[in-house]
């Protein structure tokens, strides 16, 4: 409490609040909306009629001295109305602002606050907030007045709908519940049976309607009567339960407390929003159905397949609104690459620089044709030289120069025809810069060699066998040409 200097609009205010209420004291009765044995207000009620009889302003003090409190604060009332005036004014601060009060008696302040300033639906509430906890009361202050709701917390549509009202949106009731804006994403809250939904799109940064709703009722824990969560996505799909992750009790903490608006509640709580094993894309939940998100996300089989693979081994698929099925393919082409290829009858595996391509897919065919172009292996044929200069050839049309180069460079222990034809593949892919790793007669036989070489890496199915065959011949390996010859198709 502290002392104000003495306001003469205040003042009068005060003074017009205490004789509308002494005209008619029935009005600081809640009225009854709950089923109730026994009413705790009926002693009161009683009283403060008395109290409205007496003429004697001396008896009325010793009404404000003891008793209740409401009835204190009601014998406060009278005596202000017969004084006429307030010489010196307190003021209260609360959470929902500064309210000044005439101090009389030996009245709670919130009592004295509450019925000083009874015709505001906000600081009536004061005078009921001690007197509905000690009695386990649900009592809710409106434009139309003060109501109870006895000791269960049955909250009708009616006095939510005035609530509600009071804010800067405009509710409408639908589907049994309260909604502002279209669209899935906003605050949710449930208040009873009731179920209040705040649109993303109507969400402002001045107003927190939770505490609009808490501003106007009271009772034994309000808190735990009034659920608060926002709904991050909207629902692509109807799930038996919902299985997203939780929002940050933090953030939560803060908006009960009414530290942050609607607006800023919504952004950060969506923001560092955990997911739990869902599919989410853009603001669009699909829960775990798979096939409904691949209907509306991908174009074309492979992508179905790719992505169905991907989610199978990551459990979680959070997809960015701008992002298509070919960047995530992309994102996790390392990582899955091999299976994406399985899945899709591939029995080989295509190495692909995702980070090169615009198009995976288009990569992919690019490289399965260059594969379905090579000749086929010949197993069962003793024939190393033939089957190394194979692998080289394998290793540069699907892998490109630096993956033939991988495969030169891992040959250990060469003989000389070995050097000779390892010489050769680096003479006809440019490379000669290398070739000093073997001795003069490989590499003299290795240029000789480049010629047919170069045209070995570049061949058709029709003739790889034959150039491949006179390669080894010009090795002197005769007999693997021979072997290689009659197994030419």
């Amino acid at each position: 409490m502290k002392g104000t200097v003495r306001s003469k609009k205040i003042e009068d205010d005060i003074l017009s609040t205490a004789s509308k209420i002494l005209e008619r004291p029935e009005i600081i009765i809640p009225k009854c909306l709950g089923e109730c044995k026994k009413c705790p207000f009926t002693r009161i009620k009683t009283r403060i009629e008395r109290i409205a009889d007496i003429s004697n302003e001396r008896k009325i003090q010793s009404w404000a001295k003891k008793g209740d409190m409401l009835v204190r604060g009601f014998a406060v009332l009278s005596i202000l109305n017969m004084q006429g005036r307030i010489p010196i004014l307190a003021r209260a601060r609360y959470a929902d602002g500064d309210a000044h009060y005439a101090v009389r008696g030996k009245v709670d302040k919130d009592v004295l606050v509450g019925l000083q300033n009874f015709d505001n639906e906000i600081w009536r509430l004061y005078a009921y907030k001690k007197f509905a906890k000690k009695n386990k009361l649900w009592i809710a202050s409106t434009k139309n007045g003060i109501f109870c709701m006895g000791r269960n917390f049955n909250i009708n549509a009616d006095i939510i709908a005035d609530i509600l009202s009071r804010s800067k949106y405009g509710f409408v009731m639908k589907d049994g519940g309260f909604r502002c804006g279209r669209g899935d994403i906003g605050i949710v809250i449930s208040l009873g049976k009731h179920r209040i939904f705040l649109s993303s799109k109507c969400c402002r940064d001045d107003t927190n309607i939770y505490g609009v709703i808490v501003q106007r009722i009271t009772g034994p824990d309000v808190e735990g009567v009034i659920d608060v969560s926002v709904r991050c996505v909207e629902c692509a799909v109807h799930c038996d339960s919902c299985v997203l992750g939780n929002i940050n009790v933090g953030i939560i903490s803060e908006y009960r407390a009414r530290r942050i608006s609607d607006r800023e509640f919504v952004k950060r709580a969506c923001d560092g929003m955990i997911f739990g094993d869902v599919i989410v894309h853009g603001r669009k939940c699909y829960g775990k159905d798979i096939d409904a998100f691949l209907n509306d996300f991908c174009s074309s089989e492979f992508e179905r397949v790719a992505i169905r693979t991907i989610y199978s081994g990551e459990k979680q698929l959070i997809i960015p609104a701008n992002s298509d099925a070919n960047s995530i393919i992309k994102r996790y082409w390392d990582k899955y690459g091999r299976d994406i290829l399985k899945a899709m009858g591939f029995d080989r595996h295509v190495d692909i620089d995702v980070k090169k391509v615009a198009n995976v897919w288009d990569a992919v065919l690019e490289k399965i044709e260059t594969l379905n172009s090579l000749p086929p292996e010949f197993p069962g044929v003793k024939a190393p030289h033939a089957r190394l200069a194979h692998e080289i050839v394998l290793a540069y049309r699907t892998e490109g120069k630096s993956g033939a180069l991988r495969r030169i460079f891992g040959v250990h222990g060469e003989d000389i025809k070995t050097s000779a034809l390892l010489c050769g593949f680096l003479f006809a892919l440019g490379e000669e810069k290398n070739v000093w790793r073997f001795d003069n007669e490989s590499q003299r036989m290795g240029k000789v060699l480049s010629s047919r070489i170069r045209r070995l890496l570049d061949a058709e199915k029709d003739e790889y066998f034959s150039i491949l065959a006179y390669v080894l011949r010009d090795l002197a390996l005769d007999d693997e040409a021979d072997m290689l010859e009659n197994f030419m198709p």
